[in-house]
């Protein structure tokens, strides 16, 4: 819909119709630089899409990198924690049984059996 006393543009250009003037801007534009500005420009490597890939890389993981630490301490903190746990109950069954062959042994010289 359009407003009252409004009337849409008898054409609408395309995206592929040729503006007059427009080719003649950034020529204009370049040549305010001057000769100096030109010839460093030139002289300056134009990035390499592995050279862009590494600034975006090293500038993600600086600022993911403190968060990545933290989590990775903790995920260690919490697996050390289950793994001496989890060692904890094999060394006191090894224990156990240890010690109670020592008290069978012990009890049965106390008692004068040679059965234990």
């Amino acid at each position: 819909m359009t407003a009252p006393g409004r009337q849409p543009p008898p054409v609408v250009p395309t995206l592929t119709e040729v503006v007059a003037g427009l080719s003649a801007a950034p020529a204009a534009a370049v040549d305010r630089q001057g000769p100096e500005a030109m010839a460093r420009k030139a002289s300056e490597p134009e990035p390499t899409i592995g050279a862009l890939v590494d600034t975006v890389t090293d500038q993600v993981m600086a600022r993911l990198l403190p968060e990545l630490q933290w989590r990775i301490a903790d995920a260690l903190q919490d697996w050390m924690l289950a793994q001496s746990s989890a060692g904890a109950v094999q060394i006191a069954a090894v224990l156990r049984d240890h010690i109670a062959d020592h008290v069978r042994q012990a009890l049965g010289e106390a008692l004068g059996s040679t059965r234990y």
